[in-house]
């Protein structure tokens, strides 16, 4: 009887011993897949929001119609509103006049950003000229842009979310571009109509003589 009772005590302790450690196992794994799952909660959030962010970013860009003029283009490429854009250089731009006394293109930028922009829409661009070759005076080759903006999301405080993203930008890389003009492309053909047009007003006013 005593060896029974030994035998069936021992049976009940191992069982016990197996029930227990397979309840902490299944503990430890619903513990851990929940961790798993505010990872991906979290980490998917994190990716909807940069996904929807607004996206601020500033080039130097060739003008389409005068090829001596380089614009800066801040634009909006993100797919939500930015709100309080603000935009710094470094180093500043000078907005000095030059010896002949004409005014400098970055006066205009000076102007345009000396405080925040209330909104900038999906897609809208801001465009200023940044070189002009007639002009005697250059801007800085080489200019780090910050754009600092706030989207309509809202952090864990009820804050506006706020991104910084900096652009280094090289007036040099878009003036060593190259292009070939063609005699059927659509500018070409404009100068032609306007030189033709011209022709047409110079000899009716001299019929009229």
């Amino acid at each position: 009887m005593s060896i029974e009772w030994v035998g069936d005590a021992w049976g009940w302790f191992n069982t016990g011993r197996v029930s227990a450690t397979a309840a902490a196992v299944s503990m430890g794994a619903a513990v851990s897949a929940a961790g798993v799952g505010i990872r991906t909660l979290r980490r998917s959030k994190r990716d909807s929001k940069s996904r929807s962010r607004p996206m601020v970013g500033a080039e130097l860009i060739p003008d389409r119609w005068a090829r001596d003029v380089v614009n800066l283009i801040v634009r909006n490429f993100g797919p939500s509103v930015a709100r309080n854009v603000r935009v710094t250089f470094d180093p500043p731009l000078s907005d000095e006049p030059d010896d002949v006394g004409q005014q400098s293109p970055s006066l205009f930028i000076n102007r345009r950003y000396a405080g925040p922009i209330p909104t900038l829409m999906p897609g809208a661009e801001l465009r200023n000229t940044y070189w002009d070759f007639d002009e005697s005076t250059e801007p800085p080759q080489m200019v780090t842009v910050t754009v600092d903006c706030e989207s309509a999301d809202t952090n864990s405080r009820g804050e506006p979310d706020r991104y910084s993203d900096v652009f280094h930008l090289d007036l040099r890389v878009v003036k060593a571009g190259t292009w070939v003009e063609s005699s059927r492309a659509p500018e070409a053909q404009l100068q032609k109509g306007v030189a033709a047009l011209n022709t047409i007003a110079g000899r009716l006013k001299a019929s009229k003589l």
